[in-house]
């Protein structure tokens, strides 16, 4: 499991190109994702660290409810 720490206007643009490029599976949009870390300023964290960065913050999760 990877995280991804980055501000509401890179997430909002995040979201933006999957409803473009029509990315629904984690697949597609952990292509988006690579696209957007090499634009924008964001931060990749690993399994061990997100409990720790996360700790204490409001956090927003998105889940797709798709199977």
């Amino acid at each position: 499991m990877k995280g991804f720490v980055m501000s509401l206007e890179v997430a909002e643009k995040f979201f933006q190109r999957c409803i473009d490029k029509e990315a629904v599976t984690e697949k597609e949009r952990l292509a988006v994702m690579n696209e957007l870390i090499h634009e924008e300023k964001i931060k990749i964290l690993k399994e061990n660290q997100i409990a720790d960065t996360l700790r204490g913050k409001n956090v927003l999760r998105v889940k797709s409810t798709r199977k």
